[in-house]
């Protein structure tokens, strides 16, 4: 198992003011959570691969959940980032 590294900001005097950082992570999070409500309508259906074989729905059922599983973790990397500010 390998651990992810994620580098924060480090808010300073000469750097972007910690409101301004949390409301740049909050449009992100919410326009990520949005493409995530899209992402899910666009979930692939078996009608739409009832001419080729089941192993080539599954693999697209399998491709669709690792684009949501990304999308998930930014909005992870987001809420940590979020918390530590």
């Amino acid at each position: 198992m390998t651990t992810k590294t994620l580098t924060l900001p480090v808010l300073n005097i000469n750097g972007t003011e910690r409101e301004d950082l949390l409301m740049q992570v909050a449009e992100a999070y919410e326009a990520l959570d949005n493409a995530l409500g899209k992402l899910s309508q666009m979930a692939p259906h078996g009608r739409d691969y009832q001419t080729v074989s089941e192993d080539v729905f599954r693999a697209a059922c399998k491709e669709h959940a690792a684009r949501c599983d990304a999308v998930r973790e930014i909005m992870e990397d987001l809420t940590t980032m979020a918390g530590a500010l």
